[in-house]
């Protein structure tokens, strides 16, 4: 799978690669239209082009979203977790980021749906994705691109507002992180999503208070696991939040 402007993935299927065709996902195969916004028909499924009705079949698999206050440990979590899980792609959405979505007002609505074409079009490939970074309930839900994933899980990473504090205080100059106002958001984003997590069968809070990243990592593993056996991959495709 190959990334270019605005990551929309294009990747040809192995049955015309000797024809050196090309297809993009969110361009119609038949009247060339580029449209996120495509309807999506379940017994497929298919995602169809609201201009021409052109239909084609895609895999439409589980999300999961690895979320936490700064200093929950997002990052080195991700890392690790990327070792040693193969049936998914861990992606830490920092990479995604661009200066200009500073200036996307309330909930980042164009970093979001980015982050969602990319895990959208990585997908496609056969496994699901993990987005870590900070992130809550309806943020993706409400985008676009969220159409094309059969649900949503989230693993809150969650610690005691005093060692949080200690976690960022301990972060380089660089980072910004150390005046009390920033910490003081940071401890009330970790309560508020705290809270939420117990709110949702699609939302689970790991304590990593004493965990070690190889051991957030390994707990992170588990519950991706136990979502993923819950049926075979086709499975995914039409049901979770169905």
């Amino acid at each position: 799978m190959i990334f270019y402007n605005r990551c929309v993935a294009k990747f040809m299927p192995i049955h015309r690669m000797g024809l050196g065709v090309f297809w993009m996902f969110n361009i119609c195969m038949q009247c060339e239209a580029y449209r996120s916004d495509k309807t999506i028909d379940l017994s497929g499924p298919y995602a169809i082009c609201p201009i021409c009705g052109c239909k084609h079949e895609f895999l439409r698999l589980p999300l999961f979203v690895i979320t936490g206050a700064s200093g929950s440990g997002k990052s080195r979590m991700a890392i690790e977790l990327a070792k040693i899980i193969t049936d998914v792609v861990v992606i830490e959405c920092d990479i995604f980021w661009r200066a200009e979505f500073h200036e996307d007002s309330g909930n980042f609505w164009e970093f979001r749906e980015f982050c969602l074409r990319a895990a959208k079009n990585i997908c496609q490939g056969g496994r699901p994705v993990v987005l870590c970074g900070a992130a809550s309930p309806p943020q993706y839900e409400n985008c676009t691109e969220f159409r094309y994933f059969s649900g949503i899980h989230y693993l809150i990473l969650y610690c005691d507002k005093e060692e949080l504090r200690q976690r960022l205080k301990q972060r380089p100059e660089y980072r910004r992180c150390h005046s009390d106002d920033f910490i003081k958001k940071q401890q009330s984003y970790n309560k508020y999503l705290y809270q939420l997590g117990n709110t949702s069968e699609n939302m689970k809070v790991l304590d990593t208070g004493g965990l070690s990243c190889t051991e957030m990592a390994v707990k992170a593993r588990e519950w991706v696991h136990d979502i993923l056996s819950r049926g075979d991959r086709k499975s995914f495709m039409i049901r979770d939040n169905e």
